[in-house]
């Protein structure tokens, strides 16, 4: 009879409410960062010196200094790409 209880219990009798499926979370919802692309780049000794000094008196390394000095100075770079474009100028 206790197998006939957990079926009763799992599959509902006809007129009973049937229980609605989970909707699945975004790939964000469930802490999944979004997609990244990897990007390598050369910079000269000095230069590399440079960042490596600055990231670490900001706490921070060098990857994570990199994306903040592009975040915080992407848009001023697009500006003067639209302002070049607009002109018909080339780079």
């Amino acid at each position: 009879m206790a197998t006939l209880d957990r079926l009763v219990d799992t599959y509902p009798l006809p007129g009973q409410d049937v229980p609605k499926k989970k909707q699945a979370k975004s790939p964000t919802d469930q802490g999944v960062p979004p997609v990244s692309h990897q990007m390598n780049i050369r910079v000269p000794d000095g230069l590399y010196v440079r960042i490596e000094e600055t990231a670490a008196a900001l706490g921070l390394d060098a990857t994570n200094f990199l994306r903040m000095v592009i975040k915080e100075n992407l848009a001023q770079y697009e500006q003067r790409a639209e302002q070049i474009r607009g002109t018909g100028k080339k780079c």
